[in-house]
């Protein structure tokens, strides 16, 4: 509520509400899908605030791996295109010289590794994956892998593009005021980098 500098929050076990605030300043860093953004969207007059939210194409899955797998470069992101297959996947080092994988691709209930067909996914084995992609062979903690991907649906991707990043006591920071869809932490770094422009302009 911004109107009266209040939170709502639900408790997801019992469906429980509670109210916060007053609050003084409202920061939405809470993504493609913000609430923020929708409480300035009800709250804001008639065009002051307007914003265009696209559904981009295509589905992905990530799987997070122990360390990036030994046939490629730990310090470098890395595109790799199928053998077999109509995904792509990126692979990412992150924190700790772990890795991540981003399988990513359309037409997902063709493809062995992004449906959700439960049968299909049964049959989802690393040797089926490295047939796809041979440069992931000797990735560590395969097992793993199989099971992220067994249990993890689909997800798309948004862009977001608004006329303005704030409204009364409310702001909006990252994919909550401009996703670009794009991955590696691309939203959480322009939340990042919002953040500080925040901080110099309330000073």
């Amino acid at each position: 509520d911004i109107t009266n500098r209040m939170i709502q929050t639900m408790n997801k076990e019992n469906e429980k509400t509670s109210s916060h605030g007053p609050f003084d300043l409202l920061v939405g860093c809470d993504g493609v899908n913000s609430p923020v953004r929708t409480a300035i969207e009800s709250n804001a007059p008639p065009q002051t605030f307007t914003c265009e939210v696209k559904s981009l194409p295509g589905e992905f899955k990530v799987a997070r791996l122990d360390s990036v797998p030994p046939n490629l470069d730990p310090t470098s992101v890395s595109l790799l295109l199928p053998k077999k297959g109509k995904s792509t996947a990126f692979v990412e080092p992150t924190v700790n010289n772990g890795a991540c994988i981003l399988f990513a691709g359309r037409d997902v209930e063709d493809d062995p590794i992004l449906t959700s067909n439960p049968v299909t996914l049964q049959n989802l084995t690393m040797d089926s994956i490295v047939e796809c992609f041979p440069l992931l062979e000797g990735s560590v903690g395969t097992t793993d892998i199989i099971q992220q991907l067994k249990t993890q649906c689909s997800a798309s991707a948004s862009s977001v593009k608004c006329n303005t990043y704030h409204y009364d006591c409310a702001v909006l920071c990252g994919d909550a005021a401009h996703a670009t869809g794009g991955v590696s932490g691309n939203g959480l770094n322009s939340a990042l980098l919002d953040a500080i422009v925040l901080s110099q302009c309330l000073e």
